[in-house]
This record gives structure tokens, C-alpha cells and sequence, in this order.
């Protein structure tokens, strides 16, 4: 299962952008997945509150908005 990771790596892109910021949590994290990232967005929400808890994105409101795939034939 590697949304964990994915959603540590989410985690931790979080907690180093919201210190640049001199922040100290996120209200709204929003984030783009397209069809072929290969990620279960049910194995993604179960891991997801073990990944964010006391984290600054514990309490933030998540969106994913899911890119469809494009495919083009150079033919």
C-alpha cells in the first residue's frame, strides 16, 4: 500500500511549506491526482487521518480534484 507514503510525502511537503510560511497549521489543502498516478483514493482516505494526526494538516479540510488521462496518437 503505498498511499502512506504518499500521504507522508503529502505530510511533509505540507510541514515544510507551512514553516517557510511562518504558519502553524493549514485550513485547506487541495491537491491534484491524475487517473494513471496509480493511487486508491479508498486506501488513500484510510491512511490519510493516521498520516495528518498531529501534523498541520490534522484539522485541515481536504480536495482532490482527479485529473482524467489524455492519451494522443502521433500517427
Amino acid at each position: 500500500m503505498h498511499e502512506l507514503s504518499v500521504a507522508l510525502g503529502i505530510v511533509k511537503i505540507a510541514v515544510d511549506e507551512t514553516a517557510k510560511a511562518k504558519a502553524n497549521k493549514v485550513s485547506l489543502i487541495e491537491l491534484e491526482i491524475g487517473t494513471l498516478a496509480g493511487i486508491e483514493f479508498e486506501s488513500l482516505d484510510f491512511v490519510w487521518p493516521a498520516a495528518v494526526k498531529d501534523t498541520v494538516l490534522e484539522h485541515a479540510v481536504r480536495k482532490i480534484y482527479v485529473i482524467d488521462a489524455k492519451g494522443k496518437c502521433i500517427d
